[in-house]
């Protein structure tokens, strides 16, 4: 009979042990089952990008840097090596540099790389989040953004407190200031005034002078005084000697067109040269307009530089040629233009 309370006792700690037992798997089995972020295989591993202010505080003009950070599941990899903006930019707010993400040194498996952004006001400046793609290992594409972040940007000039002045004081004394500025001005026109009509009282009338009108000039005149001044301008060195001698053979040109009434200014050399000989009896006149247009159409179109001494032969002989015209043409405009002030 006294084994049986011994047994009744040893049943009754087994069951209190069991019990215990019990206890301490049912504690036991959450931590078991859930693994630590840093002891996460690579199967376990989420897709993830993470930004990290190096400096929360930075002044206005300095460049903030960023820490990006991405792991990605096994197999995945990205499209694009840098990361991109996921948001706007904020007002003020410029982007540097964005690095190509890395293989990380310390943790194997991720991507890491920096970002530059400069910020021009002051404030708490949001940063705005990062976004990479990549392609999954069964051949489909994603994305991960990273979390926004914040920066606060403060002044480089020192906080004086100064408080602010009021303008009124310095606009009440202004005033004066211009009034007595208005007031010497009123009186420095007066005396102005005064003066300009003191002289004019003292001054007599002129008598009036008939005004006759300017005769119109001839074409020979106008094209005689047209060589004149490209001569002057020669020799006093003003303008390109290429369009001075451009310019003569044009002269004639112009006179041909207004004299004779010839398309001139649209007809080739060739063309001009036939409606000249056409023209006239005189053989020596056509071949003097086609020399005289040669030369001009090699300074114009064969790239011939002439020289100071070309472009006053040219002009003489432009001169020469309108005086030599024949006398059936040109003795009325000599007539009209003054034959003294023509052979000049």
């Amino acid at each position: 009979m006294r084994g049986a309370p011994s047994h009744a006792v040893a049943r009754r700690r087994a069951r209190g042990s069991a019990r215990a037992i019990a206890a301490l798997v049912c504690l036991l089995a959450p931590a078991a089952a859930v693994t630590p972020v840093g002891a996460q295989t690579p199967a376990q591993r989420t897709p993830a990008l993470r930004a990290t202010v190096e400096l929360t505080t930075i002044r206005v003009g300095d460049p903030v840097t960023i820490r990006l950070e991405a792991a990605l599941a096994p197999g995945a990899r990205p499209i694009d090596r840098a990361p991109h903006l996921h948001d706007t930019l904020p007002d003020g707010a410029r982007l540097l540099h964005v690095d190509t993400l890395a293989a990380a040194r310390v943790h194997p498996g991720r991507l890491e790389g920096r970002a530059r952004l400069v910020f021009l006001r002051t404030g708490v400046q949001p940063i705005p989040a990062f976004t990479l793609a990549y392609r999954t290992g069964a051949g489909g594409t994603d994305s991960v953004v990273s979390a926004p972040a914040r920066v606060e940007v403060t002044s480089v000039l020192p906080n004086t407190n100064q408080a602010i002045k009021d303008i009124k004081d310095l606009e009440r004394a202004s005033r004066w200031v211009q009034r007595a500025v208005l007031a010497a001005v009123v009186l420095a026109f007066a005396a102005i005034a005064l003066l300009l009509a003191r002289r004019a009282l003292r001054k007599r009338a002129p008598a009036p002078v008939a005004e006759t009108a300017a005769e119109p000039l001839s074409p020979l005149a106008r094209a005689l005084g047209a060589l004149d001044d490209i001569e002057t301008s020669c020799r006093a060195g003003r303008g390109d000697p290429a369009a001075l001698h451009a310019a003569a053979a044009d002269v004639v040109r112009r006179w041909l067109a207004e004299s004779l009434a010839l398309p001139a200014l649209e007809r080739t050399t060739p063309e001009l040269v036939e409606l000249v000989a056409a023209a006239t009896d005189d053989p020596a006149i056509a071949d003097a307009v086609r020399a005289l247009l040669d030369e001009a159409d090699l300074v114009k179109f064969a790239d011939v530089r002439p020289r100071a001494g070309d472009v006053l032969r040219s002009v003489a002989r432009a001169r020469r040629l309108l005086m030599e015209w024949p006398a059936a043409l040109a003795a009325p405009e000599l007539a009209a233009a003054g034959g003294a002030d023509a052979l000049r």
